[in-house]
């Protein structure tokens, strides 16, 4: 998988890039089933397991959004478990 800035050329396979989905703020989200986004969630939980000091401003997920909540508080408990 090949990311971007839309309308960019890939420059493996030479196409052009188009949009991606977006998650709406809806009651149950699905962050597995588009290839873009569970790879970004792959690349948040590799960061948040490898980083030595994480620091966020501003953020505050939906109340209803556990699964994110839990994937980004698992992430960050793996690592302080080396178990």
């Amino acid at each position: 998988m090949r990311l971007g800035w839309r309308d960019d050329v890939c420059a493996k396979c030479k196409k052009q890039m188009g949009p991606v989905r977006l998650l709406y703020p809806i009651s149950h989200k699905d962050y597995t089933s588009d290839s873009v986004i569970a790879e970004q969630w792959n690349h948040l939980d590799w960061f948040i397991r490898n980083c030595y000091f994480l620091t966020v401003f501003g953020y505050s997920e939906p109340k209803k959004d556990v699964i994110a909540r839990k994937r980004i508080v698992d992430s960050h408990m793996a690592e302080a478990d080396p178990n």
